[in-house]
């Protein structure tokens, strides 16, 4: 499986070489250790010296100890790769694809991000570039001035804090690892709850998001009667059914 893997990778390289004759160095980040064995093979089957790694996270340590969140891993890459198959069934030639928050899928073998075949493309870009005395810096610039400046600032959380007549005591984001009941840190925690409790959860393209609700109460009427509205403010207001074209319970 390995050699296979590394095959597919090295099938990708366009320029080996300029690759074995290139003085630059490279120093790699394996975000806790989970590529360097394989990206130290991959750097030599494409003709570059060996990297210079960081130390504090060549090997993979299952307590995660430098970021205060681990990734979960959520975040729908899967549904790239598939529209991927998809286009390719139809007869198109899908070399690239990629999400905002820095997943990069390249050629037709692998059909998901992959950080090992990004990190060649780049050093390969970076290569590239120092032959023709520029730098990843003054092609970005060149880019810019073809394609326009693009600019955002990141969005500060804003949750809302009532929901059919009743406060929000507290939100869980797992998107963006935040707990509002656990600062200063505000790394979430396993969800624990005898009231009420909403969690959306994203599904597939197809089958949208799922809502789960729980909500209790010493009355059976007024516990349906609450769980009514909701269900209404949330598909109107909240989601906007309507407008977005939203099946509702």
């Amino acid at each position: 499986m390995t050699d296979a893997y590394l095959a597919a990778i090295t099938s990708l390289s366009t320029t080996r070489s300029l690759n074995v004759k290139s003085p630059l160095k490279f120093v790699n980040t394996s975000l806790h250790g989970v590529s360097h064995a394989v990206l130290a093979k991959t750097f030599a089957l494409f003709g570059f010296p060996p990297f210079t790694p960081v130390k504090e996270q060549q090997l993979p340590d299952p307590d995660f100890p430098t970021v205060t969140f681990p990734n979960p891993e959520e975040k729908g890459f899967k549904f790239i790769g598939n529209a991927a198959l998809a286009l390719a069934q139809d007869g198109y030639d899908v070399p690239f694809g990629y999400e905002e928050a820095i997943g990069y899928m390249f050629g037709s073998e692998i059909r998901d991000k992959d950080g090992v075949a990004a990190t060649m493309m780049f050093a390969e870009l970076i290569a590239s570039l120092h032959h023709d005395g520029k730098t990843a810096t003054s092609y970005l610039q060149e880019l810019y001035e073809q394609y326009g400046y693009f600019q955002g600032t990141p969005a500060k959380p804003s949750y809302p804090r009532t929901l059919a007549g009743l406060n929000i005591a507290s939100i869980r984001d797992l998107t963006i690892g935040y707990d509002s009941t656990n600062p200063p840190t505000y790394k979430p925690t396993l969800p624990l709850s005898s009231g009420h409790m909403i969690q959306f959860r994203a599904e597939s393209p197809t089958d949208g998001a799922k809502i789960t609700l729980t909500i209790s109460g010493k009355q059976a009427g007024r516990v349906a009667k609450l769980l009514r509205r909701v269900v209404s403010e949330l598909a109107d207001e909240w989601m906007e059914s309507s407008k977005n074209r939203l099946g509702r319970p």
